[in-house]
């Protein structure tokens, strides 16, 4: 199947991407595509040494393996996603060429997810990851900021070609 949107769902860390995706790929049936899973693989196999907008094999890998996978609308989700170099390279390794919606999430419970994530992180170690996640957004053409996926239903549902319901 042609995948003809893509729904990117950026932001840093803790900010709840994946419980978004989740929601969205549950209510909808869509694949997603985690890109913590190429840099912090949970499969043991060994993660991307390469940087930003580099290609290595584990990264061409993993993204080609979800070639077959996609769906018509499909899901690009990650901190990673919200980096503009990465994400055309993760586009062009996909062969995606239709429409993207790029959603940064910024949610109200933002600290307080955070420091229950990484509660047994020192102080300096917090201020580390707050200030890596930053650096690495530089997403140009940010569709909409969100904290929700209802706002990212609500706002594909009045687009045109964007194919969501079951």
């Amino acid at each position: 199947m042609e995948c003809k949107n893509l729904i990117v769902i950026t932001g840093t860390s803790c900010q709840g991407k994946t419980y978004i995706t989740w929601k969205l790929r549950g209510r909808y049936g869509i694949h997603s595509i985690h890109t913590d899973m190429i840099y912090t693989p949970d499969d043991g196999r060994p993660p991307s040494t390469a940087k930003m907008g580099e290609l290595d094999k584990v990264k061409e890998d993993y993204l080609k393996a979800q070639i077959p996978l996609m769906t018509e609308t499909t899901i690009l989700e990650g901190s990673h996603a919200g980096n503009q170099a990465e994400l055309d390279l993760i586009k062009e390794v996909l062969g995606f060429n239709g429409k993207a919606y790029q959603f940064r999430v910024e949610s109200p419970n933002y600290e307080k997810q955070f420091n229950d994530k990484y509660k047994y992180a020192s102080e300096k170690k917090k201020k580390m990851i707050k200030n890596w996640c930053k650096s690495l957004y530089n997403l140009q053409g940010v569709t909409m900021i969100v904290s929700g996926e209802e706002e990212i239903v609500k706002f594909l549902e009045d687009e045109e070609n964007v194919y969501l319901s079951r």
